[in-house]
């Protein structure tokens, strides 16, 4: 699949998307304010944004490693959670590597950042770490 979009000096780029095979559970990091309406509503890929890389409609995940660490998920901020994704409930959805998404330096590279284009529904959502 490839994906336009513009990045932050104002200029179009278009990316080669490579597909990727996801199973068991994700982890999404996002502000303690935005929880509430993830819990009614699921996440939505028109949520406000804080990857400010580029503009893209997308939601961001990490699959975590064997042992994961998610000091990477919450890098800057005190007032984030950690959504859990089952992604076994959501067998349909389509997923891409995060071509913009460095290697995770909080698990020597082990964690792996992906994307979707898609909606993740309530009930999907296995829980909220704080």
């Amino acid at each position: 699949m490839k994906l336009k979009y513009r990045g932050p000096d104002g200029r179009e780029y278009t990316e080669d998307l490579e597909p990727v095979s996801v199973s068991g559970l994700l982890l999404h990091a996002t502000p303690d304010e935005r929880i509430d309406r993830i819990k009614r509503e699921g996440l939505r890929i028109k949520m406000p944004r804080t990857k400010l890389l580029a503009d893209i409609d997308a939601i961001f995940c990490t699959i975590p490693s064997g042992t994961p660490n998610t000091a990477d998920l919450f890098r800057y901020y005190d007032d984030w959670s950690i959504v859990v994704i089952d992604t076994d409930r959501i067998p349909d959805h389509r997923w891409y590597i995060d071509f913009l998404a460095a290697a995770d330096p909080s698990s020597n590279g082990q964690n792996l950042h992906i994307l979707t284009f898609q909606d993740i529904p309530a009930d999907a959502i296995r829980k909220i770490i704080k």
